[in-house]
């Protein structure tokens, strides 16, 4: 199961610098395409070895890993900012909504029809889906071809906010250093807090702030 997340890991950065000079619309498509096509045929490749089989997840997770870099690219030219606060988290609701459902499906061929099936549902999906996304899906709103003069005006409004916002934020850098060295003192007595406490019988919550997640939540 890891040797998805290898590949995940590995391709994060290569494609948020590739999104930056092809395009969005085509690293988002291949995000899809590509694992659809190399879920086809993981049940042929399992009958060979284990070791194909890793190789193949490891490459569905690098593919996929174009999906988070590109939809961010998105953003800024289709989402305004007041809007945003609803239509991102509903970009993320729709991934886990995603998940419950192929859980739920997938659970259902296992039952019944074995776990091949379960493969080659879920590709035959992803590559129905590409010619659909190749024809309705745009870089930018003004190479859509049925926008309105009213929509577009929105967009470009929206989008000339958010460049004026992160111009204001490079020349804050000043004020951001210096809240960031208020958060790395914070941290290092965090740590020695951590230190006095992980291994003293007489304080038993020094098990719980070993815990990194917890931390974050702390902080």
């Amino acid at each position: 199961m890891s040797s998805y997340y290898w590949g995940y890991a590995a391709g994060q950065i290569p494609f948020s610098k590739l999104a930056q000079y092809v395009g969005a619309k085509p690293l988002f498509g291949i995000s899809v395409l590509f694992p659809a096509i190399l879920s086809l045929i993981i049940p042929r490749v399992a009958a060979r070895s284990v070791n194909s089989v890793i190789t193949v997840r490891a490459f569905m997770g690098l593919f996929s890993a174009a999906c988070f870099p590109s939809s961010f690219h998105f953003f800024p030219f289709w989402v305004p900012p007041e809007e945003k606060t609803v239509l991102i988290p509903l970009f993320y609701l729709g991934m886990y909504l995603g998940e419950i459902l192929g859980f739920s499906v997938g659970g259902g061929f296992l039952g019944s029809l074995g776990w091949q099936p379960i493969f080659y549902f879920f590709g035959a999906i992803g590559i129905a889906w590409f010619p659909m996304w190749l024809y309705m899906a745009y870089e930018t709103p003004q190479v859509h071809p049925k926008i309105s003069a009213d929509e577009l005006q929105i967009f470009e409004k929206a989008s000339s906010q958010t460049h004026v916002s992160s111009t204001r934020t490079r020349f804050d850098s000043t004020a951001s250093k210096t809240e960031g060295g208020s958060i790395v003192t914070t941290m290092i007595i965090v740590k020695e807090v951590q230190n006095h406490h992980l291994n003293d019988p007489k304080h038993p919550e020094g098990l719980v702030y070993k815990n990194p997640f917890f931390m974050e939540t702390r902080n």
